[in-house]
């Protein structure tokens, strides 16, 4: 797999077996094949796949495909590997070379795009933010097809002691994945 991979693809993670990538999943299903809950983009040094990412326990980090995939139970998790469009190619080195640059910046737990650091689809959003990539769309956090919040967001919320932000412009990793400007590669 590291042989296909090239750098500046956007690798998206499956499902995790916890509350959180549940109450993601639940809201954000673009289709019944892909449920990510989680992302990243590649870089490739040495034949070695890394991958930057923000992560909600490091931060903004870069780790090894192989620790990308890892679940917090230490499970392997699917994934998706796609890659931008030839238009969008040139974007690349600039993305990367800003990733790397925001490194150690903190989790947006949030999700709320002016809070500080970044979630995960908020950071690979803000590597292209000029570039017309990825677009931003109201979230939602009702069950899909009610007017009703997901327990598990209306539980996250309670606890970081902050409304529940419905309808305010972001992104998540099943929306993106969806994205006409990327090509799935496997």
């Amino acid at each position: 797999m590291n042989n296909n991979l090239m750098n500046g693809d956007i690798v998206f993670r499956a499902a995790a077996d916890n509350d959180l990538a549940e109450a993601i999943n639940d809201v954000t299903q673009t289709n019944q094949f892909d449920h990510y809950t989680h992302m990243g983009i590649t870089e490739v040094k040495d034949q070695h796949v890394y991958i930057y990412h923000a992560d909600p326990h490091l931060g903004v980090c870069c780790q090894a495909l192989s620790e990308f995939r890892l679940s917090e139970q230490n499970e392997v998790l699917n994934i998706g590997v796609y890659r931008l469009t030839p238009s969008y190619q040139h974007y690349v080195d600039n993305a990367l070379s800003l990733a790397r640059t925001l490194i150690g910046q903190p989790y947006n737990h949030s999700y709320i795009l002016d809070h500080q650091g970044f979630y995960c689809s908020e950071f690979i959003y803000h590597l292209f933010a000029d570039t017309g990539l990825f677009t931003l769309k109201p979230m939602t956090f009702k069950q899909p097809g009610s007017d009703s919040f997901h327990p598990g967001w209306i539980t996250y919320y309670r606890e970081l002691g902050l409304e529940i932000p419905e309808g305010l412009p972001g992104c998540n990793p099943n929306e993106m994945a969806a994205s006409q400007n990327l090509i799935k590669v496997f």
